[in-house]
């Protein structure tokens, strides 16, 4: 399943050569193994072992990935790409939630949002509007931030080109029964992203370090995720088996920002994120959806959106005319008397 670039729908791009990975698979539950773990009398003296169980555990031993990984990074400062962070953090959030665990985790963040000194609400990121849900909490394990997150140290985690010196939980310790999620969301353009505004990593670069990737059997399959502009643009030139590409916009287009708020002076998500997100809050962890599912979800929400707004505009007019019809009654009434 190769990604090649390409084309795609409005607002939301793809590549693949075959059948995505199921999220499912991606982030896989162990919890359904567990009964298949246990001795005969827990199960049930003289029971059989569940046949569904049996089925999921060969689904798992014939599909030839036995673990997940996530590189989620953010690689934008200042204080008025807020939403860059909050994007990376509720991502950080969904895969917790969905199984995988720290340890498999690498986060970079190049800024410290919930500790800017113009955050209205100290130690705290959101990305709801009314505040209603705090994204950073209270155990968020941050591998790389600040200036630790360049170009160099990416490319680096990628391909395990890392010192020796390098702490286990800055490593990507996978291997070819791995699937990985990789998310990346900042400021962008044709063929680049830019990290920090000072440097870019471009889609060259990025192209190679997956082969790399590939060639030292660091990944089995590939989810690559990037929210920023012309996002498209940055897997034209993947030519590694076993990636699918989702990104945010096509080459020309913008990737827009969602969801201001007045009290922290900024928006606080990206909209595509956003709506990703809302896709995986709907799921569990033996969930069986897939990448099909993430695009109907998409195809329908666009077509919800669209309906309301020309339902709100119809509305609208037609209030304006029985205002205008209102009046013209009442100044005639006036003018010409009862």
């Amino acid at each position: 399943m190769a990604a090649r670039g390409g084309s795609g729908s409005a607002g939301e791009s793809a590549a693949s050569g075959g059948p995505g990975p199921r999220l499912g698979l991606l982030l896989l539950p162990l919890l359904p193994l567990l009964p298949l773990l246990l001795p005969a009398p827990v199960r049930g003296r003289g029971a059989a072992p569940d046949k569904r169980f049996e089925e999921q555990a060969e689904q798992l031993f014939r599909s030839g990935h036995t673990n997940n990984w996530a590189v989620l990074v953010c690689t934008s400062r200042f204080w008025f790409n807020y939403r860059h962070v909050a994007n990376t953090l509720s991502v950080y959030r969904s895969v917790k939630r969905l199984g995988i665990p720290d340890s498999h985790i690498v986060l970079m963040l190049a800024d410290d949002m919930a500790c800017n000194s113009r955050n209205p609400k100290p130690a705290t990121v959101f990305s709801h509007k009314n505040m209603e849900l705090n994204v950073y909490g209270d155990d968020v394990e941050v591998d790389y931030r600040s200036y630790e997150v360049t170009v160099e140290n990416f490319l680096r985690v990628l391909t395990g080109r890392v010192p020796p010196s390098t702490p286990r939980s800055k490593r990507l310790l996978s291997d070819d029964r791995s699937n990985i999620l990789i998310y990346m969301t900042g400021h962008g353009g044709n063929g680049f992203l830019k990290f920090q505004d000072s440097e870019e990593i471009t889609n060259v670069e990025l192209a190679d370090a997956f082969e790399q990737m590939w060639q030292k059997r660091r990944y089995h399959e590939m989810l690559f995720i990037i929210d920023t502009c012309q996002g498209a643009s940055m897997y034209e030139r993947f030519y590694s088996p076993n990636v699918m590409a989702l990104a945010s916009s096509q080459v020309g287009e913008d990737s827009l920002s969602h969801q201001p708020d007045l009290a922290i002076g900024v928006h606080l998500m990206d909209r595509y994120t956003f709506y990703v997100l809302e896709f995986l809050e709907e799921i569990h962890p033996a969930s069986q959806a897939n990448m099909n599912d993430l695009g109907l979800y998409h195809s329908f929400t666009a077509k919800a959106v669209v309906y309301t707004i020309s339902l709100v505009l119809k509305l609208t007019v037609h209030l304006i005319v029985m205002k205008l019809c209102k009046m013209n009654f009442t100044w005639a009434l006036k003018y010409f008397g009862t």
